[in-house]
Formats: structure tokens, sequence, C-alpha cells
């Protein structure tokens, strides 16, 4: 098959596909979608007593990070540090996400 053969051959399926294109709706989504999908990406809320074992979870690992931290003798200034840094940084990501 010479060049100029294969060019109309591929020129008439490019037309034909060009027309079966035009012919059909384009594809589109349900309306309810982007709500389903928002949904669904949303974080949910911890329940409260989910929120309440976090809490006690934390305040125990400082207090267990404070102790250790001072049985080796390292200053209270860094361990002060060494927890609020993290506490603030918790504090200002839940009000970014709330």
């Amino acid at each position: 098959m010479s060049e100029p053969e294969k060019r109309v051959g591929e020129d008439g399926l490019e037309a034909l596909l060009q027309r079966a294109l035009a012919s059909t709706p384009p594809p589109a989504l349900p309306p309810s979608f982007t709500g389903k999908v928002l949904d669904r990406l949303r974080p949910r809320r911890l329940a409260p007593r989910a929120r309440r074992m976090l809490q006690l979870y934390f305040a125990a690992a400082a207090l267990l990070s404070a102790g250790v931290m001072a049985s080796l003798g390292v200053d209270g200034v860094v361990i002060a540090a060494a927890l609020a840094v993290p506490a603030a940084i918790a504090l200002l990501l839940r009000k970014q996400l709330t």
C-alpha cells in the first residue's frame, strides 16, 4: 500500500470516528456525584469517647516522656519545649480543620 492510499484510509477512519463522536452526547456525571465525593473526602469527627481517649493518651505520653527526660537529667526548659512544640502544632492543625 502506498503512502497516499494509506493516508486516504486513515482520513476516512478519522472522519468516521469524528462523525460517531459528534452524534453521541458527551458522558455526564449525575448531579449528586460531587456531593457524594465531598462527603467521602471530608474528615469525620471523632466520637466524644474516642476524643477523650486520645486526650488521655496524649496526657499519659507527655507525662511519661517528661519523666523519662527528667530522669536522664534533661533541663526543664528543653523538656517544656519538647512537649510544647507538638502541642502547638496539634492546636494549629485543629483550628485549621474546624
